[in-house]
């Protein structure tokens, strides 16, 4: 690996999104840490709150345009659809079967 530049050893605030994209190089194929790595570093808010848009597939003519005779839309998601953040998802739920071992556990309201 070469050395990291000067320019991102500067202040922390350069350095912090290096890291992040080594963690990602690193550990791409490891299951799911980058959900695990945004709740760590407190991203779940912004990353929440993007748009979720799907491809809608629309029945057209068949063409050499359109050789399957679907033709795929990008449209947002209904609001219902959406991702909503509240802050007690950055902790994880219980399982029920522990849960109920704890005489007065009360769960997370979120979860």
């Amino acid at each position: 690996m070469p050395d990291v530049r000067a320019e991102f050893i500067g202040s922390k605030d350069a350095f912090r999104p290096r890291i992040k994209n080594e963690r990602n190089v690193e550990l791409g194929f490891e299951g799911h840490h980058y959900y695990d790595d945004i709740r760590r570093w407190m991203e779940l808010p912004q990353i929440m709150s993007s748009k979720l848009i799907a491809n809608i597939p629309q029945k057209v003519a068949v063409s050499s345009t359109y050789p399957t005779g679907y033709q795929y839309i990008r449209t947002e998601l209904s609001a219902d659809r959406q991702p909503t953040w509240e802050e007690g998802m950055y902790y994880l739920p219980f399982l029920n079967a522990d849960a109920l071992k704890m005489k007065d556990f009360v769960s997370n309201p979120v979860w």
